[in-house]
């Protein structure tokens, strides 16, 4: 039986106990079968490729002057506001700055990286689906224009705003209230 132990400035941090039905980690090596490995590069190759296709036709798209730059831009900045708030709320943070800063660039790639897929594969795609799926774009391209106008959004979420809110401040300070 053995018991490790991590301390930070004195004081107990972590713990792990390794008894003798625990294997070592150095052995936990998984070996793949050429079967997995085939499967694995294919798959691989098949992500790159659709990825290339989709950015040659976003190019194409865009030289062609095809593509609706605008909306491409808000519904990739929606996501990309979307997926960092999200990563700020909920990721571990540091108080050491540098690995503070690491952890933000981090967190940041990781917002980014969809935002740019998103934004890609829309320019691609939403001229042959503009031409194919004509009415079901319509709502879409209000929204994003702007036509829906802000009342017809606060009819729908005014008669609950007072249990929103109250909900939203248990939420957010009921374990600062109680710790």
């Amino acid at each position: 039986m053995r018991v490790e132990v991590a301390s930070l400035e004195g004081s107990p941090v972590w713990f792990r106990i390794i008894g003798p039905w625990d294997t070592p980690r150095e052995r936990e090596t998984k070996v793949k079968t050429g079967l997995q490995l085939a499967l694995s590069f294919f798959v691989t190759l098949l992500v790159v490729a659709i990825l290339g296709f989709g950015a040659y036709i976003a190019y194409r798209n865009v030289k062609l002057g095809r593509a609706d730059l605008a909306r491409a831009q808000r519904l990739a900045a929606a996501l990309f506001v979307l997926n960092i708030t999200a990563w700020l709320l909920m990721s571990e943070h540091y108080a050491n700055p540098g690995l503070e800063l690491s952890h933000f660039i981090n967190g940041l790639v990781s917002s980014l990286f969809p935002s740019a897929l998103l934004w890609t594969f829309y320019i691609a795609l939403e001229p042959y689906v503009r031409r194919i799926w004509l009415h079901g774009l319509m709502g879409w391209t209000r929204l994003f224009s702007g036509i829906i106008a802000i009342r017809s959004w606060a009819v729908i979420f005014w008669p609950g705003r007072r249990r929103a809110l109250s909900w939203l401040w248990r939420l957010l300070f009921a374990t600062s209230l109680h710790a």
